[in-house]
């Protein structure tokens, strides 16, 4: 049975906040409670880069298993507004420190006495460094070829690429190896194309696609289950206040848009924006993100915009709902002042959820954005569920926003130093101690070969 929820010129059923909660079971599916712990991560292997398999992509079906012409329902859900090209610039570099206390994580502590920190070389006989490469948002398409650059005190010392596939949550990864380093400074420099569109999302055919009978999803859904920094599902915190919300029905009693739009509204209401969830150096430069962790969100009612992503992300997997943060580079405002979030920057670092629909019938998976930290700036209450919403699926902002990671930090065994970032290494025979700072610098690409992209 697939509620509508209406939109103008439509006839669908408008359904109240507790309507949704006393919503009958008929489009429950099997349990996805098993998932809720999600897999352990493997560590990860090295192997070639693979395109995109049939039936992973969004709206994209797997036309061996297709049985048949059926058009399926989200194939009407979503389509691309305003499309835009750009180059995304990352600088990581990293200096060389002594007398300093490196933590279980690898991560340098806050330094009270900067004048007593040395500069001392790094010495390691191999690295890994690893950063995202990403082929598919909900709204962002790329080829995930990164290149980068890898420099130790100036000196190029860049090696060929190889692709981390298949990793949580739809992730990707290029890692770059090093051997025989000794140096005071490595420059990790990553370029990556993107093209992103606006998200146009009619959600009355997005309502009509229910929980998977067989209990199953799709890789990367399943996948986003695994356990994840700054996201713990089936915490007691997040489980409580789903328990709450839901006046203790089974969330799968609910139908899916319906249940992951009643979630967004009750989060939109309980949780206040604070802060901007960012680590800078005593001059200014970003180190990373300072993440609390969704629990302390839940237990405190507010956050940045990037811990508010994560409680949002806890509360739908454990409701079994597959969701995963997006985290992205916003130059809508930039005005070609873009210096990496340092100085007069005005490039931002923006976190948002996505959550996955899919159509087990003809095998076809979308992915659909929720950013309740922009609705909210409009108002704390959220609009009646019967309407369609800006920011539930509908984004006439993400052609400007590029996205970068579904993880804070790379879900495996690498170290950053001082916040997590996107990037990470893994060095031998020991971990290294260091300062990061990390710049992004952004370029539209003009598809015309007469007109340059300018820097944004």
């Amino acid at each position: 049975m697939a509620m509508d929820l209406g939109d103008s010129g439509q006839n669908g059923q408008g359904w109240t906040r507790r309507q949704i909660i006393a919503a009958a079971g008929t489009a429950a599916a099997a349990g996805v409670g098993g998932l809720l712990a999600g897999p352990l991560l493997a560590q990860p292997t090295k192997q070639p880069s693979q395109p995109n398999r049939p039936g992973t992509q969004p709206g994209k079906a797997d036309p061996s298993k297709t049985p048949g012409p059926t058009t399926s329902p989200l194939d009407l859900a979503m389509k691309p507004g305003r499309t835009r090209d750009w180059v995304l610039k990352t600088y990581v570099t990293l200096g060389s420190l002594t007398n300093a206390v490196v933590g279980p994580d690898g991560k340098v502590p806050a330094v009270n006495n900067p004048s007593e920190i040395q500069n001392t070389r790094f010495k390691f006989d191999t690295a890994a460094l690893i950063f995202p490469a990403i082929r598919t948002t909900a709204t962002s398409t790329s080829t995930g070829n990164v290149k980068a650059t890898v420099k130790v005190n100036g000196k190029d010392v860049t090696s060929e690429a190889t692709w981390l596939d298949d990793m949580a949550a739809g992730s990707r990864y290029g890692r770059w190896d090093m051997k025989n380093i000794l140096g005071h400074t490595i420059d990790f420099d990553t370029e990556t194309e993107v093209t992103c569109f606006e998200y146009v999302w009619d959600e009355v055919q997005g309502a009509k696609v229910t929980w998977p009978a067989s209990g199953k999803w799709p890789r990367a859904a399943q996948s986003s289950f695994a356990p994840q920094m700054g996201i713990e599902p089936g915490g007691k915190l997040a489980l409580d206040l789903l328990n709450s919300w839901t006046s203790q029905k089974d969330p799968k009693s609910i139908p899916q848009v319906q249940l992951a739009k009643f979630l967004a509204s009750k989060a939109l209401e309980a949780w206040q924006p604070s802060g901007d969830g960012l680590k800078f150096t005593r001059t200014g430069l970003l180190q990373g993100f300072e993440l609390r962790g969704s629990e302390q969100v839940i237990r405190d009612g507010k956050g940045s915009e990037h811990d508010i992503a994560c409680a949002l992300t806890a509360i739908y997997r454990s409701a079994g709902i597959p969701a995963r943060p997006v985290i992205g580079y916003d130059i809508s405002e930039s005005k070609g002042e873009d210096k990496g979030l340092a100085g007069k920057s005005k490039g931002k670092l923006r976190s948002w959820v996505e959550f996955c629909l899919y159509d087990e019938q003809n095998r076809k998976e979308l992915w659909v954005p929720v950013d309740i930290v922009r609705m909210r700036r409009s108002s704390s209450r959220a609009p009646a569920l019967d309407k369609p919403w800006k920011y539930f699926g509908n984004n006439d902002q993400t052609d400007d926003v590029i996205p970068v990671a579904f993880h804070y930090h790379p879900p495996t065994t690498v170290v950053a130093h001082g916040a997590p970032c996107f990037w990470g290494w893994l060095t031998m025979p020991e971990t290294q101690i260091a300062e990061q700072t990390v710049r992004f610098v952004t370029q539209s690409q003009v598809r015309t070969p007469d007109k340059p992209g300018r820097n944004r």
